[in-house]
């Protein structure tokens, strides 16, 4: 199959292209050009397909932790509510320079319950220091037995943390096509090679090779496009994608979408992570008879979206 590079839209059921009424509702994903000097890339073609009840869906994730305080963390999170200089000392400035106030040696302003923590964390060092020593009496291990035996264990001081975003949002899309025809098939068939080819890299140039003949005398040969992936210097990105949603009508009401009010959820553009293909999914494999083309083709897509969502993302409808 020829390389899709006309900007086109395939469309299945065909009879979305029209509009009809029993194909109200639509998704779309365009394959953005690489254009990083235009704020709107142009786009190599667009898929349009039925709405899928998956596609209705999307999750939000935050990173929470385990994490040992230890003494002066303990410290510091118990002196929060201290409107005095302990609390001015890590809120103003940078949180680089919070962080650097600790290191300081007059510890001015740290209040005494911090300092008497510095001197606990100071004890912890010294039992991990003790337990390297003691690697002739088992180390850490010599350590915690004796805790064993006490029954008692330095505080650890734990708290629930916050860690960060908990990852990119991702979409996943199943959709069963069954060609009522061999023109519908043909359609069916592009619509599985433009997912394919745009979610590829595609090969780069080939490393410049200069030879010296004689002195005084060089030829450079190379730096062009190359022919296999072993010649390939580079590899160009994959396309990203936009996805829209779109209900009662092809072109404006947008779900989530260009809209002041987002009606659900905006997508933001994203990477085609896997494109899984299944043409015997209509149980015993079926084809037609004059192009050979498969009667039932089931295509599972999962996209990445490549931004962190934020308090400012959200309320722009994300």
């Amino acid at each position: 199959m020829a390389d899709p590079q006309t900007t086109t839209t395939y469309y299945y059921p065909r009879e979305l292209q029209g509009n009809t009424g029993e194909y109200k509702h639509r998704i779309t994903f365009s394959a953005l050009k690489r254009e990083p000097s235009k704020k709107v890339p142009g786009s190599h073609g667009m898929v349009a397909l039925y709405l899928p009840p998956e596609a209705l869906k999307t999750g939000y994730t935050q990173g929470w932790g385990d994490t040992e305080m230890g003494a002066v963390g303990q410290a510091i999170l118990n002196n929060a509510a201290d409107q005095g200089a302990t609390r001015s000392l890590f809120t103003s400035g940078s949180l680089s320079e919070a962080m650097a106030s600790l290191g300081k040696g007059s510890m001015a302003g740290t209040g005494e319950t911090i300092k008497r923590a510095i001197v606990q964390a100071g004890a912890r060092a010294s039992r991990k220091m003790v337990a390297g020593g003691a690697a002739a009496l088992g180390g850490e291990g010599a350590m915690k037995a004796i805790e064993k035996v006490r029954g008692e264990i330095l505080n650890p001081h734990k708290a629930v943390m916050y860690t960060g975003p908990g990852g990119f949002r991702t979409f996943s899309y199943n959709f069963v096509m069954i060609g009522k025809s061999s023109k519908e098939a043909d359609e069916i068939a592009k619509i599985v090679h433009f997912f394919k080819y745009h979610m590829h890299p595609g090969l780069g140039n080939t490393e410049k090779v200069t030879t010296i003949q004689q002195p005084g005398m060089a030829t450079t040969a190379g730096g062009e496009q190359a022919t296999n992936i072993g010649s390939s210097l580079t590899l160009t990105y994959p396309a990203e994608w936009e996805i829209q949603i779109r209900v009662n009508d092809r072109d404006t009401n947008r779900m989530g979408y260009n809209t002041d009010n987002p009606i659900m959820f905006r997508i933001d553009k994203c990477f085609l992570e896997s494109c899984n293909v299944d043409y015997s999914s209509g149980g015993t494999p079926a084809f037609f008879k004059d192009s050979g083309k498969p009667q039932t083709t089931t295509v599972a897509l999962q996209f990445k979206e490549t931004s962190i969502m934020t308090k400012e993302m959200i309320a722009q409808g994300y």
